[in-house]
């Protein structure tokens, strides 16, 4: 392993993967807590999952905020000089 590489494990490898989906099936090019927090969601295996859903985080909550970042982010960087 080269020391600039972090050793993830299994786990944490899968729930990164899964965060990367969140984003591309939203059409984003940045990922973003939300997508994150939508991968732990999805998915019971991950502990925290259980403790988001008690907490009375939603999916769709998660996917309006995630929606509103990146429309701020788009106006923030428009390149059509408007």
């Amino acid at each position: 392993m080269r020391r600039s590489e972090i050793p993830f494990s299994p786990q944490a490898k899968r729930l990164l993967q899964y965060t990367m989906s969140e984003a591309d099936q939203l059409g984003h090019h940045r990922i973003r807590p939300e997508h994150l927090l939508l991968a732990v969601l999805a998915e019971s295996v991950f502990p925290a999952s259980a403790v988001l859903r008690e907490a009375g985080l939603e999916r769709q909550m998660l996917i309006e905020s995630a929606a509103e970042d990146a429309s701020r982010d788009d106006s923030r960087f428009d390149t059509r000089g408007n």
